[in-house]
């Protein structure tokens, strides 16, 4: 509770002009300081008529003075309820009826039988409050309450106390220590952390603190502290400095630079990924290894447009059978593959074929195929990966969605095994690979909700260009 007191050292505003309490004595005498040296004798009776004529008030907020000596008739002047936000009234209120409730009953005190909730229950039932405190708030009033000396000025909360949101509640030397530790330590290259953060400043108030008195003790800020004033730091500039700017600039640009596609087909990406699989010899029953997956898609709707699987490796052959794949209908589901019950209606030539920078796009073979077929080729800038993003992100989805839960699978991480051997467990041949990703394209992936599109890849397609 804020309070003031007619004492040494006390502030006042005394007929709008600023005092200081020098000396006090047993008669009543005040000796007020206004500006250095410049003393001002009066008495008690003179200064509890100003106050209560309202000519007096305390100077609250200045710095707090510690008393150099004892001093006597000490004059406590609180503030009354009414100088409180609405908002401190209603919670100071609302603590006082409950204590006036529970304490005119019994003791409060916690129980593990839970009597204490039904008592706080029925009070908030005689008061009209549809949401009542939780016994540890409770038992908190009533702990202020009693180290008071049961004075209900106790329960009067301090809202404008708390500070308010992006305010640092620390001395400035302290805040000052805390910029100089992110500046020095965590703004760099392979930077410190922020637990490394926090040992240092207490090591620095350690250091400090043996040539300071108790009252001018500082304190470190805790990794919770740290993180919130970083966060203050404009972002690009935090990554630039412990990532690099090449990093920082790729992280925080705008995909504003990637062209957007306007409608089905203008964009279709196209990469490899070896699957986290091994497939066996139908006929000799051994491993043969893990296979490669082509595939291509439509960047608009996220649909696929073709694939091929095999050995072949990131080859050039391997991408030509894709290409054609993707231009063919694929009237071929319905009679190979009776069990799918969706279609698959993404065929025909594209308008700008994307890869990277793979010697297999770079052949020949593709080249023709691209002038025959009159679509156009686009290589990707290096280590531009969001050029791409849409085949990235699908080969991933596909072999952490399928892939990892098939028998044989390598799994993406070589310690999630923990003993299991892949080849041992393999059971899938190609053609039952064929047929599973086939089953979860159309079944499953293109029905699925698409989190960038907002919608199914399928309901995508079937939008075209709207």
């Amino acid at each position: 509770m804020q309070q003031a007191s007619f004492s040494v050292n006390k502030s006042l505003l005394w007929n709008d002009r600023k005092y200081v309490i020098c000396m006090m004595n047993d008669d009543g005498e005040v000796v007020l300081e206004s500006t250095p040296n410049n003393f001002t004798s009066t008495n008690m009776d003179s200064l509890l008529a100003a106050y209560c004529s309202g000519n007096l008030t305390f100077n609250l907020n200045a710095d707090p003075i510690v008393l150099e000596k004892n001093t006597k008739g000490k004059f406590v002047a609180r503030r009354t309820l009414s100088d409180f936000s609405p908002a401190t009234k209603k919670h100071s209120i609302r603590a006082s009826q409950y204590l006036n409730i529970l304490l005119d009953a019994a003791p409060i005190y916690i129980d593990r039988a839970g009597i204490i909730d039904e008592r706080i229950a029925a009070a908030a039932e005689e008061i009209g409050d549809e949401n009542p405190p939780h016994r540890t708030t409770v038992f908190r009033w009533y702990k202020k309450f009693v180290a008071s000396g049961n004075d209900k000025h106790s329960l009067i909360y301090q809202f404008e106390n708390r500070g308010g949101k992006g305010q640092r509640r620390c001395s400035k030397k302290e805040a000052a220590m805390e910029d100089q530790l992110i500046e020095d330590m965590y703004l760099k290259e392979r930077g410190s952390s922020l637990r490394e953060l926090n040992q240092q400043m207490e090591l620095d108030c350690r250091r400090n603190n043996q040539f300071l008195m108790p009252k001018n003790y500082l304190h470190p800020r805790s990794e919770s502290s740290f993180r919130r004033r970083i966060k203050q730091y404009d972002p690009f500039e935090v990554a630039a400095a412990r990532e690099g700017i090449e990093l920082a600039t790729r992280k925080f640009r705008s995909n504003g630079s990637v062209p957007i596609p306007r409608r089905r087909l203008e964009i279709v990406e196209i990469d490899h990924t070896p699957l986290d699989l091994f497939v066996i010899d139908e006929d000799r029953g051994i491993a043969l290894g893990r296979p490669t997956l082509t595939l291509a898609i439509c960047r608009k709707t996220k649909m696929p447009w073709g694939f091929y699987i095999g050995f072949d490796g990131c080859s050039a052959d391997a991408v030509l059978a894709c290409i054609e794949h993707g231009i063919k209908p694929k009237i071929y589901v319905k009679d190979d593959f009776p069990e799918i019950q969706g279609v698959w209606l993404v065929y025909g030539i594209p308008v700008e074929l994307r890869c990277d920078n793979g010697l297999e796009f770079h052949g020949e073979g593709l080249q023709n195929a691209a002038s025959d077929l009159a679509f156009e080729l686009a290589f990707c800038p290096r280590r531009e990966p969001n050029w791409k993003g849409s085949i990235e992100s699908h080969l991933k989805t596909l072999n952490y969605q399928l892939m990892h839960k098939l028998p044989g699978t390598t799994f993406a991480k070589f310690y999630k095994r923990k003993g299991y051997d892949p080849e041992k467990c393999a059971v899938i041949d190609l053609n039952k690979l064929n047929r599973i990703i086939h089953t979860w394209l159309i079944d499953i992936y293109m029905s699925d909700l698409h989190r960038g599109l907002g919608c199914s890849p399928r309901q995508a397609w079937d939008r075209g260009d709207k």
